[in-house]
This record gives structure tokens, C-alpha cells and sequence, in this order.
């Protein structure tokens, strides 16, 4: 419908996701949820369990607060099946085997600042809590007290040096430097004893030992003891225990609505996985590859490094990512893709409220940002009941990041706007219609409703064919302005119309010829058409 720049590069930060959520909806069944398995090899004595406790990461990126009320619940439930087993003493080793993911946990086309903060945590096939944690800072009872310092969720795997103190003021200038290879953490600065103190999410290192801790602190909540010893063997003798999350169209929906990396990429790599066995980066590009040729897009228009968007590397053109948000609403899990986007009024953490926006029923959208770069991308719907999908990226833009990401909402709104205008004047003809209805006879009609719309404004040319339009795309009904053969026209269809539901099309049949809507059926001139 409409394109400027369609076929040149693009970095498309976060709207990336929306090719790895496709993908993965085309490729896997819908109850699809990644299996974390928890083996006990060893001997069984009494109450006693010696041996080794194998926690096996298949790719769960959903262990965590977002998915259940509590972070440790699959830990927990491990616990409660080794409770189950008559087991309350443990000896010997627990390892976790994260093999389903082979190579490094931090990808290398990340920028390296990423990884101090909760958007850049590592990637693991066994993850706890998004990899992060909250740290919160609070002030102490009096001026000259160190700072509070509390984890959620607290299961001792972070080392905290405390040195942020409490003063008189109200005010929080609070500072924290992350250790690059070990969970530890130096919380510096001041805060104020009336200030609500400060919190972060800060991201752990190698996050399949976070788990373990998490498994030790629910065998302890369960009163199981577990004794050290690394020297223990596993045995032939095996219990396994299998756990799920939940199903994929969830796990999208964080995915698009909470723009999480952590989780995109995991779902990358699970593509790989599902379609290549190799559960790694590169796996997952090829079976997106693959269907982007089975969907009819060019794989050459996509540059792909990872599968979050993070990596200033990627690049995309809009033409071809229009053209897949158009094909996936055609496909039969496409309802499931587009309420996996975020829409306006989405209240959670990290979610994105697009700036301005009206008609906000009317929008789905995934957002992206990164240094240099804004982008929105999604579908609009439309008064006729169908949709249009729209692709903006800014990049390269020089300045403040808040002007820049009101200009693409801007541009969004306005589109949005042009796609809903008759959204407004079929409600209004509807009630002018129903406070009319007792009026009778056609004379008298056609002076009620003239009398109605005077003294609105008059404006040349104000209806056209509708948006999609490629001659007159302005709204095919206006009731704000009129000229007069629209004055006309709008006063003869609510004054004929034998329905207030039936104005819209009585409008359309006065308009054109046999009221098939086109610029070529149009009767525009009132003499020559109408007489």
C-alpha cells in the first residue's frame, strides 16, 4: 500500500523476535514446552539416597516468576518427588548437564555492556529465573546505617559487598558494579531515610549453577539434607522425573510482549533443535531459513546473527518483514501470532506503551530499541474488519532516544488514524439515525437530517474509497466536514436508510453506481451522475 526505503538494509533491534516466534509456530506443535529432567543414579538405603543428582537442561526458558507465583516452584517440585521416593538424606553430587545448548552462554555479536544488565543475561539449556535476580536497596533505620540489601529470589548464590550508606536526605544516588566472570556484586552510593530506596535486575553468571543453588534451597524448604561428596559415583540404578512450564503460544507471548531476550534466543536455539538436532544459534537460523522459503520470502533479505534482535549485526529489509506479518495472518496459527504481540493498555514490567496512539483496541506491535535504533512493527486493523501489517524502522537517527521513539509512534498513530477514520462517523450516523427514527415521510427526513448536519465545517473532497485506496484513499464515510455533494449524500443516506446499521451501505449505494465502491463507479458529478 504504501513504502519509502522497502528494500533497503535495516537493523531491526527487538521486531527480530517476530521471525523467531513464527518460525517457531509453523514449526512445532502447540503444546510444545521444552522437558527439564531431574535423574537420580545411585543406591536407595532406608531414607538415605547415595549417589548422583542429574538436573538435564532441555531449554525451558520458563523456570521462573513470570510463569509461576513462585520462582522455585520446578525446584520445589523436584523436591517433592525425591519427598515422594521416601528420601530425606542425600549424599553424594549434584551436576547439572546443559549439553543441549553446545557453545558459549554469552552470544559474541552481543555488544559487551549487555551482559551487566538483565536484557544481555546469559543463555543456559538449564536457566532459573530469567537469569536474573532483584536486588533492593533500602535505607537504613538511621542516618549513618549501611543499606539494606535484599535478593528476590534469595537461594546464596550472590556474594553482595555492602558499601552504600544511609544519610539525612531524600534523595537515591545509588551505584552497583557487576563482577564480569563471578556472582558477585558492589552496591555503593547513598540514600536518603524517607527515599523508597532503589531496585535493579541484575543478571547472574553461568546460570545453570543459579539453578543448582535454587535446587539446594528447595531440598532445604523440604527438610531434605544433602551432604557434599564429590567422590560418589552414579550407579546403573536410575529414577527419572520429567517437568514441564508452559505450552509455546505462551512462551511467545513473553517473548513479544515482554521483549525478552533470554527467551527468544532459547526458543532459537530449541528451533535448531527441534528441526536439525544442533540446539545452537546457527541450527536455529537455518529452520527460520527454511521457512522463510516455505512461506515465499527470500531468506537473502534477512541477515541473521542471533535470534533476540540485541545484536547491532542483524539486518532486515521492511518490504520483507511486511510481507511475513502479511503471510502469517493467512496461516492457521495466525491468530495465535498476533495475540502473541502486545497491545495497548498491556500493563507489566518491561512492557512497551506506545506513545499517543489512538483507536488502541485497533493495535498489536512489537517494539525495538537499541543504540541508534527505534522500531515498531504489527498489525493495524481496520473498520472493515481486516488489517494491515506495518513495518517502521529509524536508524542511524543522531540525539534523544524519547524524540526519536515519538516520532515512529507519531507515524504509527497517523496510520492508524487514516485506517480507522470511519471508526468514529459510523457510531455518530447510528445514533443520528436512531434520534431521527420517528420522523416520517421522505421530505421530512431530508429536512431533519439536513438541519442536523449544518454548521459543520466545509472542507473540498473529504471522502474518497477508504484507505486502501490507491486514488482516493480518504474514509468512505466522514460525518466531521462536508462539501456539498457529500453534505448530500450523507443527508440522503440517513434519511433512506431503514436501519441505523444500514446507513453506511445506504451511503455506498447513493455514491456509486450499483454501490460498487471504486473511483471509476464514482458519481462525481452531480449534474451529469446524479440527473
Amino acid at each position: 500500500l504504501h513504502q519509502i526505503a522497502a528494500d533497503s538494509w535495516f537493523i531491526p533491534s527487538s521486531t527480530l523476535k517476530k521471525l523467531v516466534s513464527a518460525a517457531a509456530l509453523d514449526t512445532m506443535p502447540i503444546d510444545w514446552s521444552p522437558e527439564t529432567r531431574l535423574v537420580l543414579s545411585g543406591k536407595k538405603m532406608g531414607r538415605s539416597f547415595t549417589g548422583v543428582l542429574q538436573v538435564i537442561g532441555g531449554g525451558d526458558p520458563n523456570l521462573s516468576a513470570h510463569s509461576f507465583d513462585n520462582p522455585l516452584a520446578i525446584p520445589l517440585a523436584m523436591a517433592d518427588s525425591i519427598k515422594g521416593m521416601g528420601i530425606d538424606t542425600i549424599r553424594g553430587n549434584i551436576i547439572a548437564d546443559t549439553s543441549f545448548y553446545p557453545g558459549k552462554r554469552r552470544p559474541q555479536s552481543w555488544p559487551s555492556y549487555a551482559f551487566d544488565s538483565w536484557y544481555g543475561a546469559e543463555i543456559a539449556a538449564l536457566s532459573f529465573n530469567d537469569n536474573v535476580y532483584l536486588l533492593n536497596v533500602l535505607p537504613g533505620k538511621k542516618a549513618g546505617d549501611s543499606a539494606c540489601i535484599q535478593m528476590i529470589p534469595d537461594v546464596g548464590y550472590i556474594q553482595v559487598i555492602n558499601k552504600a550508606v544511609t544519610n539525612t536526605e531524600s534523595t537515591v544516588n545509588i551505584s552497583t558494579n557487576v563482577d564480569a566472570q563471578a556472582n558477585r556484586i558492589t552496591v555503593s552510593g547513598t540514600l536518603g531515610i524517607q527515599s523508597v530506596g532503589s531496585q535493579l535486575l541484575i543478571p547472574v553468571r553461568n546460570p545453570a549453577r543459579y539453578f543448582l543453588a535454587a535446587l539446594r534451597t528447595a531440598l532445604t524448604q523440604r527438610q531434605i539434607i544433602w551432604i557434599e561428596d564429590t567422590t560418589t559415583a552414579p550407579s546403573n540404578k536410575e529414577q527419572q522425573f520429567r517437568f514441564h512450564s508452559i505450552p509455546l503460544p505462551k512462551t511467545l507471548a513473553e517473548v513479544n510482549q515482554r521483549t525478552q531476550n533470554m527467551q527468544s534466543e532459547m526458543i532459537l536455539r530449541n528451533l535448531g533443535a527441534y528441526v536439525f538436532q544442533s540446539g545452537t544459534p546457527e541450527g536455529g537460523i537455518l529452520a527460520e531459513q527454511a521457512f522463510l522459503r516455505k512461506m515465499s520470502i527470500s531468506p537473502e533479505d534477512f541477515v541473521l546473527v542471533d535470534g533476540s534482535g540485541l545484536s547491532p549485526d542483524n539486518r532486515v529489509k521492511p518490504l520483507a518483514t511486511s510481507l511475513l506479518l502479511s503471510r502469517m495472518t493467512r496461516h492457521h496459527k495466525g491468530n495465535l501470532y498476533a495475540n502473541s504481540f502486545a497491545s495497548i493498555g498491556y500493563v507489566r514490567s518491561n512492557a512497551y506503551k506506545p506513545y499517543n496512539i489512538e483507536f488502541t483496541n485497533q493495535v498489536r506491535f512489537k517494539t525495538g530499541f537499541i543504540s541508534g535504533v527505534q522500531s515498531l512493527a504489527g498489525y493495524i486493523g481496520t473498520n472493515n474488519g481486516d488489517s494491515v501489517a506495518v513495518t517502521l524502522y529509524l536508524n542511524n537517527y543522531k540525539g534523544d532516544d524519547v524524540k526519536a521513539r515519538i516520532l515512529v509512534d507519531s507515524i504509527w498513530s497517523w496510520i492508524t488514524s487514516t485506517y480507522n477514520q470511519e471508526s468514529l462517523s459510523i457510531p455518530e450516523s447510528r445514533r443520528l439515525w436512531k434520534e431521527g427514527e420517528r420522523v416520517q415521510g421522505l421530505q421530512n427526513r431530508f429536512q431533519y437530517f439536513s438541519k442536523k448536519l449544518m454548521g459543520r465545517p466545509y472542507f473540498l473532497g473529504p471522502t474518497g474509497e477508504g484507505a486502501s485506496a490507491s486514488i482516493e484513499p480518504k474514509p468512505m464515510m466522514d460525518l466531521t466536514r462536508f462539501d456539498c455533494v457529500t453534505y448530500i449524500e450523507h443527508v440522503m443516506a440517513l434519511a433512506k436508510a431503514t436501519h441505523q446499521d444500514s446507513v453506511f451501505a445506504t451511503l455506498q449505494r447513493i455514491r456509486y453506481i450499483h454501490g460498487q465502491v471504486g473511483f471509476e463507479t464514482r458519481k462525481h458529478y452531480f449534474v451529469e451522475d446524479w440527473i
